[in-house]
């Protein structure tokens, strides 16, 4: 964990996504770094066509999948 706090505060913009039930896991994400201090904006990988335009070089995506067997 703390190898991936240390990549995760590298980047200059963090961005969370997922689709349906996975963009619940990046909106708590968000969340839960804002109480941090650390500013994520979550997307719904429906919209992720038009965040990209916001994306530059040193920014990270982390793309949530939440899913998995349900019985």
């Amino acid at each position: 964990m703390t190898d991936l706090a240390s990549f995760l505060s590298q980047s200059e913009h963090l961005f969370a996504a997922g689709g349906a039930k996975s963009f619940l896991s990046a909106k708590l994400f968000e969340t839960l770094m804002r109480k941090m201090g650390v500013y994520v904006s979550s997307y719904s990988t429906d919209y992720l066509d038009d965040a990209v335009n916001y994306f530059k070089k040193d920014d990270l995506l982390l793309i949530f999948s939440a899913g998995g067997d349900s019985t």
